[in-house]
């Protein structure tokens, strides 16, 4: 299987490297398995920031973000950072 890389956009440097610790695509089983956590990392860090910085926001839940901020989060956490 070939990958591409794109230039642009990425957290580390601009190139999309392949992740190293994929979230995002991986079953919660293969995520169990690797991890040996029930609760999902990501779940869980989400879960802190909304209670540390969010209970407070009005809204919170009714705007996505955009396109761009989605895809650079997801990267973040595919690269365990």
């Amino acid at each position: 299987m070939q990958q591409s890389f794109q230039r642009g956009g990425s957290p580390h440097g601009g190139v999309d490297l392949p992740p190293v610790k994929p979230v995002f695509g991986v079953t919660l089983d293969d995520l169990f398995l690797r991890d040996g956590s029930a609760v999902p990392m990501v779940v869980y860090q989400c879960i802190q920031a909304v209670d540390l910085f969010g209970l407070e926001v009005e809204g919170i839940y009714r705007l996505s973000g955009t396109a761009s901020h989605i895809h650079r989060l997801k990267a973040i956490f595919d690269h365990g950072k």
